[in-house]
């Protein structure tokens, strides 16, 4: 019964993946990619986790390495979008001067 239950998440994330793929090439829009590489990163090492315990250890001696180097793309994905994030934040505040504060007419 366990087994059933967790191929049947398995097949669920699968899916969410797939589905998330497909939606990412279908819309022409550049910041797509980052989220269709945190979605496989964070959903992948779900997947290769669950596969782990699927097989068993005799069939999954490399499987913990996978997870770990999808947790890091989703990792270094997240990063990039973040650092892409306060990089466009500061260009687009760099020509603007702050308003005066304490009531601008300087008493």
């Amino acid at each position: 019964m366990f087994e059933i239950l967790l191929t049947a998440v398995f097949v669920v994330l699968l899916v969410n993946v797939v589905v998330a793929f497909v939606v990412t090439a279908r819309r022409p829009v550049a910041d797509r990619w980052l989220l269709s590489l945190l979605l496989s990163g964070t959903t992948g090492a779900a997947l290769v986790v669950l596969l782990t315990v699927l097989l068993g250890p005799a069939a999954s001696s490399r499987f913990p390495d996978v997870a770990v180097v999808l947790i890091g793309l989703a990792a270094l994905t997240a990063a990039v979008r973040l650092t892409a994030a306060r990089t466009t934040g500061a260009t687009r505040g760099a020509g603007t001067r702050p308003a005066p504060r304490g009531g601008g007419d300087g008493a």
